[in-house]
């Protein structure tokens, strides 16, 4: 059990690992070698204090400071002539002050003026393509890429750039009315929805929200949902309340053509990021390699991610709706061996190829089938030896 805490080791691991990400100036990397080490000086002296040792440290902090003890900043991309002139300000630091209430006011007023019956759809047409004009116009004055702005900000912007566009304009109109009519319907069922509704399509990293506000009860569907028909928001409001017999149709509903490409549209218009690099190993390359061996070089490459906080019981993920597979950071460390992690990806792939099955309403991933395919890497039961053993031991 943990003795101590210390608290911004793991945020010091995330900042290191975004650092390295992209070319940096000499001067910068003294500078981020200098505040490693002061960090490490300063556990090191907060341990001794104590009489403690580092394995008194919770699991996500005592990793954190293993990985900075080791950190390799030689490896580190050092600015040339063709990356000198690229603006210095960080990744996913920047964001729009005041962007997502705007699009939150925007919002409640397109339905208030939908259920009302004085809507005017070339005005709010014009609002969003001037907006998407004004983000477009800071971005070029500033001098701003994509991966610089914060995640939320980013996603916000893809919205703007999206639904500027006649066609996905009129597809939000139309997905805005449906809701209204058919979640409106609902409203006895739940005491807790009050009218208005505000129906919000947009940004989320949840499938569906609601709270009720002074204007009304917001509920907030992802973006892409904006393609569903009458009979999928019919199931979805039922799920809201509570009906969880129809999960898998909703779930098969987020992997439709449709929603993809509309999920796709919406990160493109922002900006698709992707940190692949980490300070050990890079998914992209460990992706191309596995890609290869195991897959004849035909799977198409999903986004791949570090994961922010260092686990040592879940070592991979394949998010089905967003195509993204992501692995924890715990394994990027030089003591963990590469065909550990291409054991994990692999893993990973493997979901994104079989899918999924239902049963009695519930998703099974580790099928029989998935099992055998599983066992298909050559170093599987090593790598399934090594992350046990990680999994019980204090660190790597």
């Amino acid at each position: 059990m943990a003795d101590i805490r210390i608290t911004g080791l793991v945020r010091q691991v995330n900042d290191l690992r975004r650092a390295l990400s992209e070319p940096m100036t000499a001067a910068q990397r003294e500078a981020l070698r200098l505040r490693i080490d002061q960090t490490i000086a300063q556990t090191e002296s907060i341990l001794r204090r104590h009489s403690l040792t580092e394995h008194h440290l919770p699991g996500p902090s005592r990793r954190a400071y293993q990985i900075l003890k080791q950190a390799d900043l030689s490896k580190a991309s050092i600015v040339t002539a063709e990356t000198r002139d690229r603006p210095r300000t960080g990744p996913e630091s920047v964001s729009f002050r005041g962007l997502g209430a705007f699009l939150d006011s925007l919002l409640d007023d397109l339905s208030l003026s939908i259920a009302s019956g004085r809507f005017d759809p070339r005005a709010t047409s014009q609002v969003i393509r001037r907006t998407a004009d004004r983000l477009n116009y800071a971005m070029q004055r500033d001098n701003l890429l994509s991966e610089q702005l914060l995640p939320n900000t980013r996603h916000q912007l893809g919205w703007f750039r999206y639904f500027a566009e006649s066609e996905p304009f009129a597809a939000l109109v139309k997905a805005v009315h449906q809701s209204l009519r058919i979640l409106g319907q609902m409203i006895d069922e739940r005491i807790a929805w009050v009218t208005p509704l505000l129906i919000h399509y947009k940004p989320s990293s949840y499938l569906y929200s609601w709270r009720v506000t002074p204007r009304g009860t917001r509920i907030v569907l992802a973006s892409p949902m904006i393609a569903f028909d009458a009979s999928l928001l019919d199931i979805l409001g039922r799920q809201m309340l509570g009906n969880k017999a129809s999960r898998s149709t909703i779930n098969a509903a987020l992997l439709s053509a449709e929603y993809q490409r509309i999920a796709r549209a919406l990160e493109e218009a922002g900006g698709v990021v992707e940190r692949t690099r980490g300070m050990t190993h890079d998914l992209a390359d460990v992706f191309d390699r596995v890609n290869t061996e195991y897959f004849d070089g035909k799977m198409a490459r999903p986004r791949l991610t570090w994961n922010r906080n260092p686990s040592r019981y879940k070592y991979g993920h394949y998010d089905f709706e967003r195509d993204t597979v992501c692995i924890s950071s715990t394994l990027d460390h030089p003591g963990v061996p590469e065909y550990v992690v291409e054991s994990v990806m692999h893993h990973e792939l493997l979901h994104k190829k079989i899918g999924c099955q239902w049963r009695e309403g519930k998703r099974r991933m580790h099928t029989t089938l998935f099992r055998m395919q599983e066992r298909t890497f050559k170093r599987h039961r090593e790598a399934e030896l090594f992350l046990k053993k990680l999994s019980q031991e204090d660190g790597v």
